[in-house]
């Protein structure tokens, strides 16, 4: 659908066919619908006790728009909100598009473009028009995963913005459950006192490392790959959080590994013999 196409209101959004369910979270339940032969994606409110965390989803998804890096909203009415529909699904599925690309430089380009993607949408949520906001329903991989939609084209788009403080006006807070796991930044995972300590975006730019490292290691040669990156994720798991670079930097760095060949110069290390 055309983003310069007006926002669907109530009178439109009752002619929406629901086809079939393709999502099931806390918050909200997701269909597959129809509208005038334009297939888009229906989320419900699913929840009532968490309706303030679903309209917090639906304002920044109204405040980011329109955006190369968020969802396209089509319309909203009361507890619903619908949106573009990506056939591709969530990002869980992108290691499978990476391995069904074969090997050499397509895998390592197609690899290297989500991961591009992905620290590019961090960087436009990071200096954003509403602030400095940080992906907050992010405490393991899966659930990372999940909050992005790959797209036709190869690309990411933030879709789950339930959970999105802003930490402009000082540190924020995920929630006040103790957060475990080494996918977490080190600040996120307290182990003393009451109250959980505050942090900012830079928690994101920690697991954009592993997240990374995830759509790199289904390309043939992607251990090469994270060796050739292994400066800058390096430097994202910094433990102290100010030694980490901002997403805009990593993006320069991914940039510069991207440019460095070109698929007519590239030879996969697996294909080199080795020195006798």
């Amino acid at each position: 659908m055309s983003a310069c196409t007006p926002l669907l209101g109530c009178p439109e959004l009752a002619e929406v066919e629901i086809l079939e369910q393709i999502g099931q979270g806390s918050t909200k339940s997701v269909y597959r619908g129809l509208w005038r032969g334009h297939q888009v994606a229906l989320a419900a409110l699913a929840e009532p006790s968490l309706r303030a965390d679903f309209h917090h989803g639906l304002q920044m998804l109204r405040s980011l728009s329109p955006s190369e890096h968020v969802v396209q909203l089509v319309g909203f009415c009361g507890d619903v909100i619908v949106t573009e529909f990506h056939r591709r699904g969530d990002a869980g599925a992108a290691a499978v598009l990476v391995r069904a690309a074969g090997g050499g430089a397509t895998a390592a380009r197609l690899a290297l473009r989500l991961c591009q993607s992905y620290a590019a949408a961090l960087a436009f949520l990071h200096d954003s028009p509403v602030g400095r906001r940080v992906m907050c329903d992010s405490n393991d991989l899966h659930k990372t995963l999940q909050q992005w939609l790959l797209t036709a084209d190869d690309r990411l788009v933030a879709a789950d913005l339930d959970a999105l403080p802003d930490a402009s006006a000082g540190p924020v807070r995920c929630g006040r459950r103790l957060i475990e796991g080494e996918f977490a930044a080190p600040e996120q995972r307290w182990r003393h006192g009451r109250e959980p300590p505050g942090y900012d975006e830079k928690t994101d730019v920690w697991k954009l490392a592993a997240v990374c490292e995830h759509f790199l290691s289904a390309a043939p040669d992607g251990e090469y790959l994270k060796l050739e990156l292994h400066g800058i994720h390096k430097r994202c798991r910094s433990v102290p959080a100010r030694l980490r670079p901002s997403a805009a930097e990593v993006v320069e760095e991914y940039d510069r590994v991207v440019h460095g060949f070109s698929e007519s110069e590239y030879v996969s290390p697996s294909m080199v013999s080795p020195t006798l």
